[in-house]
């Protein structure tokens, strides 16, 4: 997954500055020892954007075929637009995945 500097330099959203963003990632790391964004594609793949996903939040997993995966769980209270048990799979290269010092390869603790 290739994302372009611009992002993480100035702005890696419309909503977030690019200090904001990192010292969120940061703080993420430090209080549950991952932090994730979420990277946001155009129709061509093309990264435009990435938002922090809340690390408590998140699972992540291998399916049967030892792929990688992420489920991110949101409630109504969020968004009541979510489906009805709020759960998004997410592919490993939409996902900014942090990791602090761990022991099974998939995330930090």
């Amino acid at each position: 997954m290739t994302i372009p500097f611009i992002l993480l330099h100035d702005e890696p959203n419309p909503e977030m500055t690019s200090f904001v963003f990192r010292e969120t990632l940061m703080s993420h790391l430090l209080i549950w020892g991952n932090a994730y964004a979420q990277v946001i594609r155009d129709g061509s793949g093309r990264v435009l954007s990435l938002y922090p996903l809340l690390p408590d939040k998140m699972e992540v997993d291998r399916d049967g075929h030892g792929r990688l995966f992420y489920t991110y769980t949101r409630n109504t209270d969020e968004n009541p637009n979510f489906n009805e048990y709020g759960r998004v799979r997410l592919k490993p290269e939409d996902v900014l995945h942090i990791p602090g010092l761990g022991f099974d390869g998939l995330v930090g603790y």
